[in-house]
């Protein structure tokens, strides 16, 4: 991308990550909160930068977040999705920025993963306060919110540590071969 306007290459990639992460967001909706969703954009800010990522997080979070198969998102829960996927992707372009994608398959797996923990669990926070915030916030309404989802909560953080850990450094391997890719600055 040179400088502040988005060329039609940098468009086509953004469209296209945009599409894959809803795509695998259908993919795995039948199983709760179990994902490749967030992954997805993470990677593509990873492979393109931090203004791709963030792209991506906006679009994939908006479309996904509107024609989710579950219904669509309360704005309260839209915003948030939208929000904290774009963080998402802009996080993965920050790793991309500081050069992760050269360091040891085990040193990218345990950063990745953890930045899978603290990612997951910001959005976990934050989507408790959308439903939390318009009924009248007290702490003991978050706290309800999020023992009532304990379960839930615990699964989509570790599939999201195990899929950040194992499956984003294969990716970002295996895609960073491709011309496409490696042409990048």
């Amino acid at each position: 991308m040179q400088g502040k306007f988005l060329t039609i290459s940098d468009i086509s990639i953004i469209g296209v990550f945009s599409a894959l992460a809803v795509s695998v967001g259908y993919l795995l909706a039948p199983v709760p909160n179990v994902e490749l969703f967030t992954a997805t954009i993470f990677l593509s800010g990873l492979l393109f930068g931090k203004k791709h990522g963030c792209l991506v997080g906006i679009f994939a979070g908006w479309i996904f977040g509107i024609y989710n198969p579950w219904g669509p998102a309360p704005w309260p829960l839209l915003f948030v999705q939208v929000f904290v996927r774009a963080l998402v992707g802009y996080t993965g372009g920050m790793f991309r920025s500081i050069g992760w994608q050269r360091k040891p398959f085990w040193l990218r797996g345990l950063a990745f993963g953890a930045t899978g923990f603290f990612l997951t669990s910001i959005y976990n926070i934050f989507a408790a306060l959308s439903f939390v915030l318009p009924a009248g916030f007290t702490f003991e309404r978050l706290t309800a919110e999020l023992v009532t989802g304990l379960f839930l909560i615990t699964l989509a953080t570790l599939s999201n540590v195990v899929v950040f850990a194992l499956a984003v450094p294969v990716a970002a391997d295996t895609l960073g071969k491709a011309p496409l890719f490696r042409n990048r600055n």
